[in-house]
């Protein structure tokens, strides 16, 4: 030994000795890894070389063993938690099987308490109480029930219930599980649908923005349930008019359940529909009767045919195909759903009332002014019972009827009913103005130009707020501001609104469609109301234009713009001093403009004719 390494003294080492002894501090230390493996080397020269080599290998299967063992430590944790988590949902599903049979037993009058059934409202209320009653002690279990509950309680639309259910149920998971963790976030997104569902948007987009993104955070953006919520959102995003970032999740949503249920599953005929909507709403209606056609296709492939989901999607289809002027195949797709329901559903049903309204403004449309009336007539009695934003739009196209009746004062009257039931069910909406300048173009109609002017002003004002850069609404207001201008004879502001309005809807449409033609012909009456031979020129251009793509239409839709396209030639030829032309057309305008919906430019017609001495009904 090293003198250096030693005890000074014996009292030094029994101190030392003492200290070990009573679990304290000693001052003696081990040999260093460093002096022993010097000593060692020193002494085993020899055997060093062939002992590392199986210190190596031991060592090697000493760290595999501890991985193992590690491993195994591990999975019977995990196994532990999968215990936990599949005793968890046992109970829930039992849970969830006790309610299902509780429904069961309430249509047998021997088996139920009471001597009258409970609705499946009550009854899930009480399910709701039981819970608050018998799971005060199993939070988890409480948080999770009352999830599955709040969830059914929207598809039952007992909307307050279910906001007040959910919201309890996020903020017990939230307690439970942390306010980012994916349970809480799944729970807050059913939470923002709940809002969505009792009219509070901007509330219900908020929670749905934060739940979408705590999912995203937590890896799971791509799982069914922030697809859910990303469909949510896109209604929303639509709402609001951003038609584009609505497309983006609504499209994302589809991706997702492709993915994880495959392509024929009927969950991905849901997104699908929803997708379709979006795509509808921003005027792609190649890509939204397609999306329509598949969700149709897969619905039919499960379910069959005559399913009520195929009714629902046919309904869709024939909306594309309606705004499209296909009217005959609309009226087939409507034909079908309505028999469909008429077979499967309650006379009463909420999806019946739907596919009246959407069968009335098609009639209207084909001229069968007769039909529409009673399709709406029932159509209203039906949702009107319960007032939501699908009874705003049935009195929207029921001001729709009225106006193609010639009844502009009632028109105007019906959509301010609109208005006020739009307003309330989904605030201050893309909906709400749009009908707002309904009515505007309505009051313009009915010769209440000052009236129409402040409506105008209040409803361009609004959609510059909610949906300043949508395409479409800006086009349409547009449309209307140009028509109320060009009526008030105010043709320097009328020129570029309509200039707006062709620019827009050829971006929207094909370019045969009616709506085109349309636009062209009110943007040749603003430039010939100035009276300035440049604007004459693109004037004819523009009426001439209009006249080829009505007249190969030849559809008797298209009778009534064609007939206000000879109107404004006939303007044009009276400008240049061609007054054989311009009583022929004139003439060929009257013809046309019989319909109550054009009584105010057969009027103006009528007037020109005059001055043209030309023949008005009949007479010279």
């Amino acid at each position: 030994r090293e003198p250096s390494r030693r005890y000074a003294t014996a009292a030094a080492f029994a101190d030392d000795l003492r200290r070990w002894l009573e679990g304290r501090p000693i001052s003696a230390r081990a040999d260093s890894a460093g002096y022993r493996l010097k000593s060692f080397i020193r002494r085993h020269r020899v055997g060093v070389a062939a002992s590392a080599l199986v210190a190596v290998s031991l060592l090697g299967g000493l760290g595999a063993a501890l991985w193992q063992a590690q491993l195994a430590r591990a999975e019977a944790q995990r196994a532990d938690l999968e215990r936990g988590k599949a005793e968890r949902e046992l109970a829930r599903s039992e849970r969830v099987k006790d309610f299902i049979l509780t429904l069961f037993r309430e249509q047998d009058p021997i088996s139920r308490a009471s001597a009258v059934a409970r609705t499946p409202v009550a009854l899930i209320r009480d399910g709701i109480a039981q819970i608050d009653s018998s799971l005060a002690g199993e939070p988890e279990l409480q948080a999770q029930l009352l999830k599955d509950l709040g969830e059914i309680q929207i598809s039952l639309d007992d909307r307050e219930a279910a906001q007040a259910t959910l919201e309890r149920a996020w903020e017990l998971q939230s307690g439970l599980s942390g306010p980012d963790s994916i349970a809480t976030a799944e729970v807050l997104a059913a939470y923002g649908e709940a809002v969505y569902a009792v009219g509070d948007v901007p509330a219900s987009a908020t929670l749905l923005r934060d739940a979408l993104a705590k999912l995203r955070r937590a890896g799971a953006g791509n799982l069914p349930r922030a697809a859910l919520a990303e469909s949510s959102l896109a209604n929303i995003e639509l709402v609001q008019g951003s038609n584009e970032e609505a497309e983006k999740l609504a499209r994302h949503s589809v991706e997702v359940f492709r993915e994880t249920y495959g392509v024929d599953d009927v969950r991905v005929a849901s997104r699908l529909g929803i997708l379709g909507k979006v795509q509808q709403e921003a005027g792609k209606y190649p890509d939204a009767l397609a999306s329509y056609r598949e969700a149709l296709a897969i619905v039919a492939k499960n379910n069959g045919e005559e399913h009520v989901r195929t009714a629902m999607l046919r309904t869709n289809v024939g909306d594309v195909l309606r705004v499209q002027h296909r009217y005959d195949e609309a009226l087939v797709q409507y034909q079908a759903a309505l028999g469909i329901e008429r077979a499967k559903l309650p006379a009463d049903h909420l999806y019946v009332g739907g596919t009246l309204l959407r069968l009335g403004d098609l009639q209207r449309r084909m001229g069968n002014l007769e039909a529409a009336e009673r399709s709406f007539t029932e159509s209203l009695a039906i949702l009107g019972k319960t007032p939501s934003g699908q009874y705003a739009q049935a009195l929207q196209t029921f001001g729709g009827l009225a106006r193609a009746q010639g009844r502009f004062e009632l028109a105007a009257q019906r959509y301010r009913k609109s208005f006020e039931a739009f307003k309330a069910a989904t605030g201050d909406s893309v909906y709400t103005w749009i009908t707002a300048l309904l009515e505007v173009g309505a009051l313009t109609d009915a010769g209440k130009l000052a009236d129409a002017d402040r409506l105008a002003a209040q409803a361009v004002a609004a959609l510059a707020r909610v949906s300043p850069d949508d395409h479409y609404n800006n086009t349409f207001a547009a449309s209307v501001i140009g028509g109320l201008r060009l009526a008030e004879s105010r043709y320097d502001e009328a020129i570029p609104l309509l200039r707006q309005t062709l620019a827009g809807m050829q971006t929207i449409y094909d370019k045969d469609h009616a709506e085109i033609a349309q636009a062209r012909v009110a943007l040749a009456a603003a430039l010939l109301g100035k009276q300035e031979s440049g604007l004459r020129d693109e004037a004819a251009t523009l009426i001439g234009t209009a006249i080829e793509t009505l007249t190969r239409a030849g559809d008797a839709g298209s009778e009534p713009m064609l007939g206000a396209a000879y109107l404004e030639r006939s303007r044009f030829h009276q400008q240049g001093g061609d007054l054989a032309a311009a009583r022929a057309d004139v003439e060929a305008a009257m013809v046309r403009l019989r319909t109550p919906e054009y009584a105010p430019k057969l009027r103006q017609a009528e007037a020109l004719a005059r001055q043209l001495g030309a023949r008005v009904d009949g007479k010279a």
